[in-house]
């Protein structure tokens, strides 16, 4: 798959807005980031019964015993403190009911979060991420000395291009008492350029061993180091947490007109310094501690020169909770030159935050990301700072841009001393200077623009008018929206600053496949601190494509002022997802016959945790970059969901859809095995149709046996009027097992499964698939290069080249020669004959191992549960002569319904309907019958008299003579 990762950028969308919580258990981008073994988790009650690994409920603690949880604390144990001196706001109040729980089993902290999250008691579950530093800081580069009054600084000239110069002649930091709070990854708080404006907790003793103010931590003077713990703030010298931390506070506040070094953009405000890098001084691991640190302490500003592109709950709640203590945060926008208007950054893509992009420091041009959800810009190039042991250095990135933005933030606080953080915000934001003429291909994508210190502290209060709720449904009262659907979005609009009148609210998009019945909206005259429910309405046209991520941006106007403020998202036409996972397994299921990702590993708009499986070290890893179901009865009639041919050869298949009336949904337990899904499908949307309908059921078994595989069973009904001759039907999967794409193809021809292994002499994982149905099987294991790519024409998967893998038998005895490849693999059965309403039962196993010995264990142990499974279904004790329900006529039904019966001898015969989830729904008969041709008829409605919706049911017919029971399904198809 090395050809198509050149085409897909490696990132997840995350949804905000409604069902952002679901959206951020989903996620998967920056799974690197998170931290092994450590979770957050929110339960509905903030003073459990905690002793040891132990919550006292006993649901969870059960749950928990299969991760190893060795440890369960308050994530946030100073607001336990504080809440003894004082009530809590609300929102820290919420964080009080956050607990770090830490587990020692090897499992991807996103699957064990996902796994608890569904226990009593616990509203959400997540990984603890570490955050990505965004600045480079060079050392060395000697002194820089400013002249603040001067307005040819010869070397920060930065400063003047953001007006700090004429803010100062108004207003200077060193004129209040605002303080900032550098959370980064440790602070030389002792640097001679910085020592004089380090803030000094007002309530602590130095040095006294005693919490004085009651805020749950020792002496800390001057911050907080939550890297070791400790009252000093800075880190080590040698580390590039401590560059970058000291080169931040510098940024915003060096000492300025002082004679020494450099001046920050703030003149003098005070500094708070807070040290939240891990252990190994690399990344930030303890950032959202640090952000509650500097809301409960009373910090007017925040740096947060990091981030991720990891939604956290945890994170936006502590945010929300420094808010409503005083605190604003300045986030970076990222270094990465993104759209992160596509691609969320967090936490400043949360509209809570002041986000801020970076621009050259000559020049308008952006250099970092950009996007609707960049509020600002700033210089971030070349950026004069302090460094460890009195340096000064030069750095470059949205970290710098960050504390220059910080600054002015500081002395519109002291400018305006009653204004709230949010109204900071907006200052700033509605001041700044448009950039669009300097950047013309992003023009709408650069924010407000430049920061312009001299107007946000001088300019009167504007109307700063922003979302802060909204919903939306479709005309059933759901959030799941697709093509035709009438849509209604309320949003909730407050207006944070000064007031006005005339006041009117647009919403747009960039989605061409919506038609708008109501756009556009009066707000009316709204003061300062008002709130508006306003309701927009839209159509979803039937050519809307999957998966599509629908960007609204609401417009506000007032007269000639225009505001786009805000990013909302809604997801269109969305595959439903679920997540299979037992202790050593987990994998993704969809009901458009994707298995492990909607689309491919790490494509943008792609969900699904993939297929994880267990290493040979215990660790685990997505060993899959797709997988998906085929079926064929020609070259030109190919119905599947993997990836295209000459036109779209980086998209996907799109040919089957959920059939109407059927629902996606786990079952657990599951009526045979411990987790069990069902979905029933058509190939709608191919190009040419076969027409047959398929019922997908996967198991997973949570058995220490039949822990390291999913079985995969299609129930395939031909829905046409015509028969079906000569149909193929496999499971694709490319596979990624090893890092350096060089899979290592085997086959088992006395098991008949094939399979990939990370190395030839010792493999840490191995994955394959085995057909457990008797059925003619074909296997090939596929060369990409030398077959899908073929040598870079950019053909695609054609589908000629699909059928002829589908069809060809055991293809070069089921391994590729020549050493290691990038490779994928097909297992098919067939080929297969079906008349108008009749059926075929095909299974697969989808297996992993951690080593080739384990792997066929693995695969025998599959075999034995996939017997027991069919064995314990009464469908598959099929009748002798004599006895059978006949396939009904017409199909689809028409009702009243014709079900035509035989039996061999006097018998009890029971006649019932089911649903495709295995409910049963009707008992149609349920007597005794003499042997011969019986007939009775079902009306098309349920037990309470309802009409049944489209979909697919099976009548299943039950005849009891003496001790025998003979037992047959027929399926049928309904269309209302």
């Amino acid at each position: 798959m090395a050809h198509l990762r050149k085409c897909i950028a490696a990132a997840l969308l995350i949804l905000a807005g409604p069902g952002l919580a679901n959206a951020m258990m989903q996620q998967q981008a920056g799974a690197d980031l998170a931290i092994a073994g450590h979770l957050y988790i929110q339960f509905a009650s903030a003073d459990l019964a905690v002793a040891g690994a132990k919550t006292g409920i006993d649901a969870f603690d059960r749950q928990a015993e299969k991760y190893s949880v060795t440890a369960i604390e308050k994530a946030f144990p100073s607001l336990e403190i504080i809440a003894m001196h004082r009530p809590l706001l609300p929102s820290a109040e919420a964080l009080r009911r956050v607990y770090l729980v830490q587990y020692a089993s090897p499992h991807i902290p996103a699957l064990v979060a996902q796994d608890l999250a569904t226990a009593p008691e616990v509203d959400y579950a997540e990984p603890v991420y570490r955050k990505e530093l965004y600045g480079a800081v060079s050392q060395d580069e000697g002194a820089r000395l400013a002249t603040p009054n001067d307005p040819e600084y010869s070397q920060q000239t930065h400063l003047p291009r953001m007006q700090l110069p004429s803010a100062w002649d108004v207003v200077k930091g060193e004129d209040s008492t605002a303080v900032i709070a550098i959370v980064d990854g440790g602070t030389n708080w002792q640097h001679e350029d910085l020592k004089a404006n380090v803030w000094t907790n007002p309530n602590e003793i130095a040095g006294n061993g005693i919490d004085d103010d009651n805020n749950g931590f020792v002496d800390d003077l001057h911050g907080w180091n939550f890297s070791t713990d400790t009252a000093d703030p800075s880190g080590p010298a040698s580390s590039g947490n401590a560059w970058h931390g000291t080169a931040v506070a510098g940024a915003v506040a060096a000492v300025t007109d002082n004679i020494t070094g450099i001046a920050g953009s703030s003149w003098n405000a005070l500094f708070m310094a807070i040290n939240t890098s891990c252990s190994d001084q690399i990344l930030f691991c303890h950032t959202i501690r640090g952000i509650v640190y500097a809301g409960m302490n009373g910090a007017d500003v925040m740096t947060a020169s990091f981030g991720s592109s990891s939604a956290s709950i945890t994170e936006k709640m502590a945010i929300q909770a420094a808010l409503d203590e005083g605190t604003l945060v300045v986030a970076a926008a990222g270094n990465d030159q993104l759209d992160v208007g596509l691609v969320p950054h967090y936490p400043s893509s949360l509209p809570t935050t002041l986000s801020v992009g970076g621009i050259w420091k000559d020049s308008d041009t952006n250099r970092y990301n950009y996007g609707q959800s960049v509020n600002v810009f700033a210089p971030g190039t070349s950026i004069d700072v302090t460094s460890p042991s009195n340096q000064y250095s030069i750095g470059d990135g949205t970290s710098f841009a960050v504390p220059l933005v910080a600054g002015v933030a500081a002395l519109v606080k002291t400018a305006f001393p009653s204004f709230s953080p949010e109204e900071v915000r907006e200052q700033i934001r509605l001041t700044a200077v448009n950039i669009d003429t300097a950047n013309p291909q992003l023009a709408g994508k650069m924010g407000r623009g430049k920061v312009d210190a001299y107007l946000a502290v001088t300019t009167a209060p504007i109307p700063g008018v922003r979302v802060v709720a909204w919903s939306y449904e479709n005309q059933d009262g759901k959030t799941q929206i697709n093509s035709g659907d009438q849509v209604q979005a309320t949003i909730t609009f407050k207006n944070f600053h000064g007031g006005g009148a005339d006041i009117f609210a647009e919403l747009t998009s960039d989605a061409t496949y919506l038609q708008w019945s109501t756009q556009r909206v009066s707000l009316g005259s709204m003061a300062n601190g008002e709130t508006r429910d306003v309701t927009f309405s839209f159509s979803v046209a039937a050519n809307a494509p999957d998966n599509r991520q629908v960007r609204l941006v609401p417009r506000i106007t007032m007269g000639s002022f225009e505001d786009m403020p805000d990013l909302l998202r809604i997801s269109v036409n969305e595959t439903g997802v679920a997540v299979h996972s037992t202790t050593a397994l987990s994998v993704s299921v969809t009901d458009e016959g994707n298995i492990g990702h909607t689309s491919f590993q790490g494509a943008l708009n792609s969900r699904g945790i993939g297929f994880v499986a267990t290493t040979s070290s215990g660790s685990s890893r997505d060993v899959l970059f797709e997988g998906g179901l085929l079926i064929a009865t020609s070259p030109s009639q190919v119905s599947d969901c993997v990836r295209q041919s000459e036109q779209n050869p980086d998209d996907q298949q799109e040919d089957f859809v959920l059939l109407d009336g059927a629902a996606f949904e786990i079952l657990i337990p599951g009526e045979r095995t411990s987790e069990q899904g069902r979905v029933v499908l058509r190939d709608a949307r191919a190009a040419s149709p076969i027409g047959v309908e398929v019922l997908q059921e996967s198991f997973v078994d949570y058995n220490a046996m039949n822990e390291d595989f999913i079985l995969l069973q299609y129930t395939i009904t031909n829905a046409s009027i015509n028969q079906i001759e000569n149909m193929h039907v496999g499971l694709f999967f490319d596979w990624d097992v090893a890092a350096s794409i060089n899979d290592v193809a085997r086959f088992d021809a006395a098991r008949g499964v094939g399979y990939l292994m990370d190395s030839a002499s010792s493999p840490t994982v191995v994955v394959g698939t085995r057909l457990l149905t008797p059925h003619s099987l074909h296997y090939s294991a596929i060369d990409n290069a030398a077959t899908i790519y073929r040598g870079g024409s950019d053909d695609g998967f054609t589908s000629l080249e699909k059928w002829t893998l589908l069809t060809g038998g055991i293809r070069n005895n089921g391994v590729i020669s020549g050493g290691p490849r990038d490779v994928s693999q097909i297992t098919a059965a067939g080929p297969f004959s079906l008349e108008p309403s009749s059926t075929v039962e095909v299974a697969f196993a989808v297996i992993s191992g951690t080593s080739e010995s384990d792997f066929l264990a693995n695969a025998d142990n599959a075999m034995t549960l996939w017997d027991a499974i069919s064995t314990a279904t009464a469908d598959d004790i099929q009748p002798t002569d004599g006895w059978e329900i006949k396939s009904p006529y017409p199909h689809p039904a028409v009702f009243p319904l014709e079900l035509r019966f035989e039996t061999a001898e006097h018998s009890g015969v029971q006649l019932d309907i089911y649903d495709v989830l295995g409910r049963r729904i009707r008992t149609v008969l349920d007597v005794q019958r003499p042997s011969g041709q019986h007939v009775v008829t079902w009306d098309g409605r349920d037990e309470s008299g309802g009409r049944v919706p489209s979909g697919l049911y099976l009548v299943r017919m039950v005849a009891q003579s003496g001790s025998k029971a003979y037992v047959q399904s027929r399926p049928i198809m309904v269309v209302r």
